[in-house]
């Protein structure tokens, strides 16, 4: 964690762009730094900084936001550049910011239906399989690093710092999501690491408070996901994705794909509502959860709009 925390106000000049921002507000803070939610001077634009010590973290992340900058769940990066601040180096980047909230903040206001998450969780593995086809992890998958953008209801992955090239070993994780602290499989980079971690995201949704758990176990989550009310496929789904047996992560995908289109019709309250048709992004399934109306959402629709996200 670095020492340094910039207070509101204060100015950040880059040494080789010469460009300046003013700091409004911090938005969060990680292992290797922090995110500020920050104004350009000359454009008055408004971006998130992420400040660090750790200049190889930073580079591959930002590396990383460029390389999978056509994958439009990711946030698009606009520089890197250093500074020397009370003696110190420190190195940022600048990326757009997301106006909304992240899915643990939303998962704590309200219940998200099983559908919705079934929903969320195909999105996500599609995207997931883009950097698979790269050779690359996700890596460091958490409720954290995505967020729902309310002006236009799209899911958003902030944060690229975790993801790794196949075969190599994951630097940055997190516990929870992590096979190896679950002791059932190593931390290494390959498709089913992030089969564990979208199954773990899957649990957190579905049970809510009641995870996670204090131990870190897979029979006691086994236990907990069969008394609550879950169709008995995607509990079987769940189960292999966590045991890292009998399926791979496009069988995953394509099992959730078909199990979604036998899930029930779900009603969503709220104010108002976005269709889905073609050129709609599904990440506004969330978006769904805030208005009143009742639909039922097929996965030949899905189909086309994944084409168009992806």
């Amino acid at each position: 964690m670095m020492g340094i925390r910039l207070s509101k106000g204060s100015m950040i000049r880059g040494k080789w762009s010469q460009k300046s921002y003013r700091v409004l507000e911090l938005l969060g803070e990680g292992g290797i730094g922090a995110v500020y939610k920050v104004q350009e001077i000359t454009s008055n634009e408004i971006y998130a900084l992420k400040l660090s010590e750790d200049l190889q973290s930073i580079t591959k992340e930002y590396d990383m936001l460029k390389k999978f900058e056509n994958l439009s769940m990711v946030v698009k990066a606009k520089e890197i550049d250093d500074l020397d601040c009370l003696g110190h180096r420190l190195y940022y980047m600048v990326t757009e910011c997301i106006d909304g909230k992240n899915l643990d903040q939303y998962r704590k206001e309200r219940k998200i239906s099983l559908k919705s998450v079934v929903a969320l969780a195909i999105v996500i593995g599609k995207a997931f399989q883009r950097f698979h086809q790269e050779n690359y992890v996700f890596g460091d998958m958490k409720l954290e690093n995505l967020m729902l953008d309310q002006r236009n209801g799209k899911l958003k992955i902030i944060d690229l710092g975790g993801v790794t090239r196949m075969g190599e070993g994951l630097k940055e994780f997190t516990p929870t999501y992590d096979r190896a602290s679950w002791g059932v499989g190593l931390r290494k980079a390959d498709e089913k690491y992030d089969l564990f971690s979208l199954c773990i995201l899957i649990t957190y949704l579905v049970l809510g408070n009641e995870f996670p758990l204090r131990e870190k176990s897979v029979d006691k989550v086994i236990y907990k996901l069969k008394n609550v009310d879950i169709a008995p496929r995607i509990l079987e789904l769940i189960h292999k994705g966590i045991t890292q047996k009998d399926m791979n992560f496009s069988q995953f995908i394509s099992s959730l794909e078909k199990v979604y289109d036998h899930l029930d019709s779900f009603q969503i309250k709220g104010k108002s509502v976005y269709k889905i048709v073609n050129g709609v992004f599904i990440g506004s399934i969330l978006f769904f959860l805030s208005v009143v109306t009742f639909i039922v959402i097929k996965i030949s629709d899905m189909g086309k709009v994944f084409q168009t996200i992806l």
